[in-house]
């Protein structure tokens, strides 16, 4: 939207996202969403390295650009998981995990606001900020 560029990483819809660690107590990355945030990590560095050659010898804008990963299901998890996947993608720099649950909810929103009537839109219909998907 704003004329430069992010990187999209999408892994299947089967991967885990998110692991229980019994010991600690805690939901940690799954090790293949772990390897797919250093995956970006790189991805991210790559492009920063390059960026000016990208924009001459291709065109492409990326300054500070950021990296989704779409992988995984959500639409089976409790509250905590939520919460979990929401404290982990907090502790990372440029890189944001979403489900595929997310992405399809986030598409239907922004349909559902299409689909209004201006004069439909009050200001108790703000999105709640604890809640960027709606679907927790």
């Amino acid at each position: 939207a704003d004329g430069y560029l992010d990187i999209v990483e999408l892994k299947k819809p089967s991967a885990d996202v998110l692991r229980y660690d019994r010991s600690r107590r805690v939901w940690c990355w799954s090790a293949g969403a772990s390897e797919t945030v250093a995956q970006c990590a790189n991805y991210l560095r790559t492009v920063e390295e390059n960026r000016h050659r990208l924009e001459l010898d291709e065109g492409l804008r990326f300054v500070k650009p950021r990296a989704r990963i779409v992988m995984g299901r959500s639409n089976q998890w409790e509250r905590r998981q939520h919460d979990a996947l929401r404290t982990l993608n907090a502790a990372l720099h440029g890189i944001e995990i979403w489900t595929y649950d997310h992405v399809l909810s986030m598409g239907a929103r922004l349909v559902a606001c299409y689909e209004r009537e201006p004069s439909d839109y009050q200001a108790d219909d703000a999105l709640d900020d604890d809640d960027p998907f709606g679907d927790q």
